[in-house]
């Protein structure tokens, strides 16, 4: 006897995706590991339709094997790959099941070495069978000659998609802008075409944004282990922090501290990249893991030290906290949005909350006690 997988499967695991921006997050890695430069994803809801247009390498038979072997993948997730100088995203082989959280039939056209590949994956037929190692796959073949390599999916929205509310999602900005940033590398557009309406990827500096309210940059490097907090004077303070480099794993920490009136308040630039998707008008630093957004928003959290007392509390922060790791204990959840706990995936969380919470007092006691610890050594204030 040999094991079966029913095409219910299909269904069960796309249903775990939990939401619009996660489920387009995992498509786009496709996009990413393939080396493109340009991904363009285009909702058309008057036509019900959907689809994302890569210029990475495109795939041959081979390549659409591996496709449609659900949870097997050649990649190994965290690699860093030097022909496309990128961190390699897909490991688990099913990014594919993505699709299906915007409709049940999908086309494939793909052009790699001058060769055009074109498929349909029906949702309907594949969940109903009772082994979907049944599920014939009929490729249609031709000869395109000197055509650039690409990739389209193209989704034909379900009946009982609410286009609404897919057009509600990603008209609030908070979960637009996080789409469109989804990953910390400038060699990589994102555009996304709502009915006729664009918006793309821009890159935002700290080190420029909104400076009339910036009270600190504060950066951090697991290498060097030190936290360096640099004021509106470019005085930098700077403090040990220890991070044990014999795990397989390496820390960045980007964080611009500000100051604005009433509390919580608007993002400073008008955009909404560093809004919380949870709660409105309040700013959270990002996380990404690999340079690709883990949709996490407690981790680092901003509000960790509120109910501290003395004003402690420094919730209006944004930027960037980077993990880098290939280690086979960096593994998360079904839907992506946490760690799976072990050693490794635990020391992080550890980590992330104690120099968080280091921050914040630090922060708050440079102004009135830097002298007590040592004043002034050549322009820096050392701790």
């Amino acid at each position: 006897m040999n094991f079966k997988v029913a095409g219910g499967i299909i269904g069960e695991l796309s249903e775990k995706i939990p939401s619009n921006l996660v489920a387009l997050n995992e498509i786009i890695k496709n996009s990413y590991d393939a080396g493109a430069k340009n991904v363009n994803l285009v909702f058309d809801t008057a036509n019900k339709k959907f689809q994302i247009i890569d210029d990475g390498s495109g795939m041959n038979e081979q390549d659409i094997q591996e496709l449609l072997h659900i949870s097997k993948s050649s990649k190994q997730y965290g690699e860093f790959n030097i022909k496309t100088s990128r961190y390699i995203q897909g490991s688990k082989g099913l990014g594919i099941l993505a699709v299906f959280k915007f409709g049940k039939t999908v086309k494939f056209t793909t052009v790699k070495n001058g060769k055009s590949l074109e498929f349909i994956l029906d949702f309907d037929i594949l969940s109903s069978l009772d082994d979907v190692s049944e599920y014939e796959v009929s490729i249609a073949e031709k000869n395109v000659g000197n055509v650039p390599s690409m990739t389209s999916i193209e989704v034909t929205l379900s009946d009982e998609q609410n286009f609404g509310l897919v057009k509600q999602y990603f008209n609030d900005g908070r979960n637009r802008d996080k789409l469109l940033n989804a990953f910390l590398d400038v060699n990589f557009m994102i555009v996304l075409e709502i009915d006729g309406e664009k918006f793309q990827t821009k890159q935002v500096d700290l080190k420029t944004y909104s400076p009339e309210k910036k009270t600190f940059d504060i950066n951090y490097s697991s290498d060097n282990q030190a936290v360096s907090f640099v004021d509106k004077n470019n005085t930098e303070y700077t403090r040990s922090y220890p991070f044990d480099q014999s795990k397989n794993v390496k820390v960045e920490m980007n964080i611009a501290a500000f100051s604005f009136p009433g509390g919580k308040g608007k993002d400073p630039l008008g955009d909404q990249l560093f809004l919380s998707p949870k709660e409105d008008n309040k700013l959270t630093p990002l996380i990404y893991i690999n340079d690709n957004l883990f949709n996490n928003y407690e981790l680092f959290e901003p509000d960790i030290m509120r109910s501290a007392k003395g004003g402690q509390a420094l919730p209006q922060l944004i930027g960037y906290v980077k993990i880098y790791s290939s280690d086979k204990n960096m593994e998360f959840n079904s839907d992506r949005t946490n760690f799976q706990e072990n050693e490794l995936t635990a020391y992080i969380a550890n980590f992330l909350s104690e120099i968080n919470k280091g921050n914040y007092i630090q922060v708050y006691t440079i102004r009135w006690k830097a002298w007590l610890r040592g004043g002034l050594i050549n322009g820096k204030y050392s701790y």
